[in-house]
Formats: C-alpha cells, structure tokens, sequence
C-alpha cells in the first residue's frame, strides 16, 4: 500500500448557490457553505480519528486526540466559472493518548465519501433555508439546486461540467465499442474520474473582482441582474410557502484523493 502524506475531501457547492454568490457579492451565502464543510469536519474528527495497532491474532482501534486539518474554501472553476468549493486538507498521521504518531484509520473517509457528502449538503440547505428563507427543488444524488435560479443561468455557469460530459461521452462510446458492452457503474464512474482528469487545466489565476464583472455580463446577456435573481429566489420560497410546487430552477460525491 502506497504511503500517503494526507488525503483532500473536495465540498462543492450546488451551481445555483455559486451563480447567487457571484452576482450578487452577498458573503453571507458563501459563509453558509463554510458552516456546512464544518459540520463535516466535526464528523470527520469524532468519528473518523482513530488508529490501528496489532494485537496478537487481531487488530485494536485506538482513540487518538483528534484530526489535524485545513481548510481552504476557493470560489472559481478551472474554466473562471463561478463555483463555491473547499479542499479539507487531512493529515495521514494522528496521535494516540500515549502520544504515539500513528497511521490514520482513513476507512471512513474512504468508504463512506457519500454520507460525507450527504452530510455536507444537508447542512447546506438547512443554513440556506434558516438565513435566508430560500426552498429547493428535487434533490437528485443528495443535491439539490435553488429553486429560482434560472436553468439557462446554471447551464452558462457549468462550462467545466459540460466539458467533462463530453469527454465522458466520447470515453464510454470507445469502451462500448472495444468491450462490446455498456461499461458497469463502476467502471462508469472510473471513466467520470479518468475524463476529468484528461481535462484537467490550470486555474487561470485571475482575482474575483475582476471576473465578476465577467459573470454580471454572461448573466446580463440572458436577462439575469443581481437583483432579479434574488426577486426570483425569493418568490419561488413565497410559492413554495403556499403549498404550491415550485420547479428545482425557473425556466430560460465530495471527490477524496
């Protein structure tokens, strides 16, 4: 087994939440994300920080004194799109109550990637809904998008994703041909992998003030304003707060390595 310094446990956040931050500048949404990769951080160390030692034919499971670990939130895609993300940074060592440095048991963190991820968006939609009264629509794969947000807003602002689902496309249309057969979830899931990483580009680098005025002309150009987005998310959650059903947007797994 190949020894590892740390693990990364990426959090996104849904587009719709990123599109909302990035017209409208509002920190307090992107502090919601924040408290939300928290909540998984607190799981993480009282659940997840242990050790095993050998101990005659069998395996002990030592209690250590906690995770050490960092957290560094980023707000733009690989292609300048707006997108509200975290790296929690894990050490792989821990430290027993006798004060050993020791492997970390990383069983949870790997096996369990998605009730991580379930965890993180759960908290995410209780902290928007308690702050800012906003609803959701379908949840799908544990997420789900603000209800509001325009389709065509999400779609423009998703330019990486889009760029991924065409490559994965093109990988699962080769492996079809050379097996013969549609590949198996996982298999699938090792081609998602594989097409995100095959285009996989540098960040740009350029600072946010500066694409946000990019952002504001891309959602301009569909008729979107800060100020209408908020008018529209506020809305749906009045329909919504009827009784009436309200679409996931209007009209027009956290990945560890």
């Amino acid at each position: 087994v190949r020894a590892v310094a740390g693990f990364d446990a990426t959090f996104s956040a849904p587009k719709s939440l990123s599109a909302w931050w990035a017209l409208t500048g509002d920190d307090g949404l992107a502090r919601c994300h924040d408290v939300a990769v928290h909540a998984v951080a607190n799981y993480l160390e009282r659940f997840g920080a242990t050790t095993r030692v050998r101990s005659g034919d069998g395996r002990l499971h030592l209690d250590t004194q906690g995770l050490m670990m960092a957290a560094f939130r980023q707000t733009t895609s690989r292609l300048d799109d707006p997108q509200l993300h975290t790296h929690l940074v894990i050490s792989a060592k821990v430290q027993t109550e006798a004060g050993r440095w020791l492997a970390l048991d990383a069983r949870l963190l790997k096996q369990h990637q998605r009730t991580l991820g379930g965890l993180y968006q759960s908290v995410l939609r209780a902290e928007l809904t308690h702050r800012y009264g906003v609803t959701f629509g379908e949840i799908v794969n544990g997420q789900a998008e603000i209800a509001g947000v325009p389709t065509a807003l999400i779609e423009r602002f998703s330019k990486r994703a889009a760029e991924v689902e065409t490559q994965l496309a093109d990988q699962v249309a080769e492996f079809r041909e050379r097996e013969g057969r549609s590949p198996s979830q996982f298999e699938h899931a090792a081609l998602e992998r594989q097409a995100s990483e095959d285009t996989r580009r540098r960040k740009t680098g350029h600072p946010v003030t500066d694409l946000r005025r990019r952002w504001l002309g891309e959602a301009a150009e569909l008729g979107v304003t800060p100020q209408a987005l908020s008018r529209s998310v506020g809305d749906a959650a009045k329909i919504a707060a009827s009784g009436s059903s309200v679409p996931a947007a209007s009209s027009g797994k956290p990945a560890i390595r």
